[in-house]
């Protein structure tokens, strides 16, 4: 799991206007960082011959090991498992003050990049808002302005 005291962890700074900033890293302080990488069981469909996901019986907890109950945690989980036809490498949830976030890398077997998604409450839903690059996974963001 990608902590807050893993040294390969890698902080992104996400500006008010959607980019992320790929200066420097920072220290996450209180920021809930929750990783879900292995809540999913991925399955192959033998008459379409694709993947599909389900999602075993887990307890969320964050970085200090302490149980997470958040339904907006639960309804990006949700569609991930609904959109993704492809194994999970990694699934990363963590919120700011003010939104929630999460970092998805896919084992597909291509690349090792991985998308950032802001949910948003309004339409219940994640939209992709940048992607990194190679063996960068991301499990924190500071909104910054600039």
């Amino acid at each position: 799991m990608n902590t807050a005291n893993d040294e390969k962890t890698l902080y992104r700074k996400l500006l008010v206007n959607g980019e992320l900033d790929k200066g420097k890293k920072f220290k996450v302080k209180n920021e809930e960082i929750v990783d879900a990488s292995d809540i999913f069981i991925d399955h192959v469909n033998r008459k379409s011959n694709s993947i599909y996901l389900t999602v075993k019986k887990h307890v969320l907890k964050d970085q200090f090991k302490k149980q997470v109950r958040n339904p907006i945690y639960n309804r990006m989980i949700k569609q991930v498992v609904k959109e993704q036809q492809h194994p999970i490498f990694v699934f990363t949830m963590f919120k700011t003050k003010n939104h929630y976030y999460a970092y998805l890398a896919l084992n597909a077997g291509i690349d090792d990049t991985g998308t950032i998604y802001r949910y948003s409450k309004k339409d219940k839903k994640m939209s992709g808002i940048g992607q990194t690059s190679n063996d960068e996974h991301v499990v924190a963001i500071r909104e910054i302005t600039r």
